[in-house]
């Protein structure tokens, strides 16, 4: 399976994981090679998500795989 699989939104496992801020969940997938790089139908990758919710640890987890 592709851990990068891009939905209807263009959203991937990784993007929801950061929006739903579960941190353990964005660490399981970047430690499996989660792209911090794709980027949603509107133009958001990873970071972008992370630096809306605000939240560090979604932050850090995704700024250290940049």
């Amino acid at each position: 399976m592709d851990i990068n699989l891009q939905d209807v939104d263009g959203m991937t496992a990784l993007h929801h994981a950061v929006v739903s801020e579960c941190a353990s969940l964005v660490e399981l997938l970047l430690k499996n090679g989660a792209s911090v790089e794709t980027q949603s139908k509107e133009n958001l990758n990873a970071m972008d998500l992370a630096n809306k919710t605000s939240n560090s640890d979604m932050i850090r987890f995704v700024s250290s795989s940049f």
